[in-house]
């Protein structure tokens, strides 16, 4: 049992030790370091515009199409109707 103890021991330690030094050597970095979850967040970066770009792809062609169908084809035939 001693001979587990200090083995337990020494890898809580040696984690510990491993990760408590890396916290602090690494605490100005350690804010870049929630970047590293955030790497998840650089999927949603390209996907961010993407978001965009759909809102942009119905605007431009609902834009010109808009005006052009209903405006232009609807008036000439009306009045051609009625003429």
């Amino acid at each position: 049992m001693r001979g587990k103890l200090p083995v337990i021991t020494n890898s809580v330690e040696l984690r510990v030790m491993g990760t408590c030094t890396n916290h602090k050597n690494h605490a100005p970095q350690d804010r870049p370091t929630p970047s590293g979850p955030a790497l998840p967040s650089y999927p949603s970066g390209p996907s961010a515009p993407s978001f965009p770009s759909e809102p942009y792809k119905p605007s431009y062609p609902s834009g010109p199409s808009a005006p052009s169908f209903p405006s232009e084809p609807s008036r000439p035939s009306y009045p051609g109707q009625y003429h």
